[in-house]
């Protein structure tokens, strides 16, 4: 599956998978944008922070910024990317136990947690947003793979779902 991530991250133009698990404090501890004694922003995670954010409605529903349409990276920056490709709508905290790694130990990249789900269980909704307001740096965006995949050999594959099957 890493392997198809891979090939899928570089049709889209962006660069480096990663998976990790190490402890998740973000929804245990107050936010907080300290980054080793400093504010922990800079210009680029500023940017993250004020055009990569997720709307909470009320309801429980959220609305992502997507990918190549509300966001895009800055091909100049040191982005890290996640995806959860599933469309689960609870994502497990070992998922979000990575993604808050990645932001703890990247504090002045982009952290970019790509999912193909535009809804989630309440549970995650309340992990996401304790995420986004503890790290500056994250940012949650939908990645709609029929579009990004129309007119390549990789549609046919997403759509016949074995692009979500893993071999064990």
């Amino acid at each position: 599956m890493i392997a198809a991530a891979a090939a899928v991250l570089s049709l889209l133009g962006l660069a480096g998978v990663h998976r990790q698990a190490v402890g998740y404090s973000a929804l245990h501890s107050k936010p907080s944008s300290a980054v080793a004694g400093g504010s922990g922003r800079n210009a680029i995670t500023e940017k993250i922070h004020t055009t990569c954010v997720a709307k909470f409605s009320e309801d429980g529903t959220v609305k992502l910024p997507e990918l190549y349409i509300d966001v895009v990276p800055d091909v100049a920056a040191s982005n890290v990317y996640l995806m959860e490709t599933s469309s689960a709508a609870a994502l497990p905290p070992r998922g979000l136990c990575g993604v808050e790694s990645f932001c703890k130990l990247n504090p002045h990249a982009p952290v970019w947690f790509l999912v193909a789900s535009q809804s989630f269980e309440p549970s995650t909704l309340a992990a996401l947003k304790a995420l986004q307001a503890a790290y500056q740096n994250l940012c949650v965006a939908h990645l709609n793979f029929s579009r990004h995949f129309e007119d390549t050999p990789l549609l046919e594959l997403y759509l016949s779902k074995k692009f979500n099957e893993t071999g064990e």
